[in-house]
Parts: structure tokens; C-alpha cells; sequence
């Protein structure tokens, strides 16, 4: 009768120890976002002068890369190109930070290419 009960004991010991790993709870996955590395303070002191150099002759920027407008005024492009592809790319991954703009991240990577090439060839026909 014992050995019946140990055996009883033994397959219900078993059985909790085959069961309880599938109620644990696994340890969180790291969000790739936050193990990405800080740029250093001279990015944002370049980011700010690209700012400055860039001005607010083009109030329309966040419509363009979005895709709400497609009408670009001849001050804006003047501006876009006259700051610089790496100052224009850097203000871009400043805006692709922002929450306002994080949901529309495919649609200005697209529009930003075609708005810096159409900006280009704008400024040299007037040249």
C-alpha cells in the first residue's frame, strides 16, 4: 500500500514539474530601440546648426514629406539644397525621432528622396 501511495506521490511530483515550466513567465526581450547607441553631443550641435542654416523659408516640409502636399515653393527648395545633402540627411533623422512624424517613417524616407532630387534639379535650372 505505501509503494502505491510513493508511486501516486512520484507521478504527481512528475507531472507538477512537466507543468509548471509552461506557466513561467519568460524574461522580457530587449527592445532593439533602446539598445541602440546615443549619437554623440556634436551630432545634435551640427543638427541644431543645419537648423539655423535651414531657417523657416519652408513652413510646408513636414506637408511635403508626409505626402499632404506636393507643391514646393521655390524659397523652400532654395533652402533644402543650400543647407546640404549631410546637413538635409541629418535634419531628417532628427524628424524620424520625432513622434509626430514616427508613423509616417516609409512615406518620408520615399518623399524625402524625391524632394531632395526634385530640389536639385529646380536649383540648377535656375542656375
Amino acid at each position: 500500500m505505501a509503494s502505491i501511495q510513493m508511486m501516486i506521490v512520484c507521478i504527481v511530483v512528475v507531472s507538477a514539474l512537466m507543468i509548471v515550466p509552461s506557466f513561467s513567465v519568460e524574461a522580457p526581450l530587449r527592445n532593439p530601440v533602446e539598445s541602440v547607441v546615443a549619437p554623440p553631443p556634436a551630432f545634435f550641435d551640427y543638427v541644431e546648426t543645419c537648423a539655423e542654416k535651414f531657417g523657416t523659408k519652408c513652413p510646408e516640409i513636414g506637408d511635403l514629406l508626409t505626402g499632404k502636399n506636393n507643391i514646393v515653393s521655390e524659397d523652400c527648395c532654395s533652402a533644402i539644397v543650400n543647407i546640404g545633402k549631410q546637413c538635409h540627411d541629418a535634419l531628417l533623422t532628427v524628424l524620424l525621432q520625432m513622434d509626430n512624424f514616427k508613423q509616417f517613417s516609409s512615406i518620408i524616407s520615399q518623399r524625402d528622396a524625391w524632394l531632395w532630387n526634385y530640389c536639385v534639379n529646380q536649383s540648377t535650372k535656375t542656375t
